[in-house]
């Protein structure tokens, strides 16, 4: 069950309101198709509006509760590193593996120096122009060195508050990719297993929007996803850049979710969005509008 797999992990919080609020939903929605539209009253159409206004806020709260989830799990395999320094493959980086090579990426976050002064946005700037011509000798050198290299080469850290709100606004810029994503294979992100969800967002994450791609993990989408098979989603979730161990954590994730049932909330909110435009269709007819 959902409830045991929120417990252990530490969501147990969660876990009465993800699933009151989706046992509740399917109760109004099966309740709410017992009368054909023709024979709708002021009584039913205000149901069916409350019950979208609940699937909706349960979208949101499920999004909320895989953001807190990911955020806690995220430590076990991503390490937080608070000066910048360059990844393998000389991209600045920053925190849980965010990449600020841009300097539209590095403005949104605040530094500070050792003794807690913020960077002003020139000195900010500045401290960016010199990362860059750090970068231009480390590239003779190669870029095969561990975070902890560049502590004294990168003297400014970045505030702990804003590195918070910034890999905050980066998970759910994940989950709005993923929506994205599914929907382009014909599946609702929402209408997948939670574990899946989790898994999806650890790679979305981990490689970006564009390493995480519908054609560079064409199987991933076309057989997997699309197809809503867990084991196909597992066997293609492989990632060269990560470890054994979270490769298989991630796999595990997907065997887990083939084992749940799936209240379908994205397939629900689109049949309340059709019922309620019928409806309203009815209602300008009634009308003459």
């Amino acid at each position: 069950m959902l409830k045991d797999f929120f417990k252990k992990r530490g969501l147990k919080r969660l876990a009465p309101v993800m699933l009151s609020g989706l046992v509740s939903v399917a109760g109004m929605t099966a309740q709410g198709a017992e009368k054909p539209s023709s024979e709708a009253t002021p009584k039913t159409e205000q149901k069916a509006q409350n019950t979208y206004s609940l699937l909706l806020k349960m979208k949101v709260q499920r999004r909320d509760s895989l953001v807190a989830f990911t955020k806690q799990e995220l430590p076990k395999y991503e390490g937080s590193i608070p000066h910048p320094y360059f990844d393998s493959k000389g991209y600045l980086t920053v925190g849980r593996g965010l990449n600020v090579s841009t300097w539209t990426e590095f403005d949104r976050l605040d530094f500070q120096t050792k003794d807690g002064h913020t960077l002003t946005r020139a000195q900010k700037a500045q401290y960016f122009k010199q990362l860059y011509k750090l970068r231009q000798i480390q590239a003779q050198k190669g870029f095969d060195y561990k975070a902890v290299y560049y502590k004294s080469l990168c003297p400014y850290e970045v505030t702990p508050a804003s590195l918070e709100k910034r890999e905050t606004q980066k998970l759910y810029a994940c989950i709005t990719s993923l929506e994205r994503k599914c929907r382009s294979v014909g599946v609702g992100f929402h209408d997948l297993a939670y574990e899946a969800q989790y898994a999806m967002i650890d790679m979305e994450y981990n490689l970006g929007p564009g390493g995480f791609s519908t054609k560079n993990f064409k199987n991933f989408w076309t057989l997997g996803v699309a197809k809503k098979d867990y084991a196909k989603m597992a066997a293609e979730s492989s990632r060269k850049s990560v470890s054994p161990e979270r490769n298989k954590a991630i796999a595990e994730m997907f065997h887990l979710a083939a084992k749940r049932q799936v209240v379908p909330l994205d397939t629900m909110i689109q049949k309340e969005e059709a019922r309620q435009q019928l409806a309203m269709r009815k209602v300008n007819r009634d009308v003459g509008l």
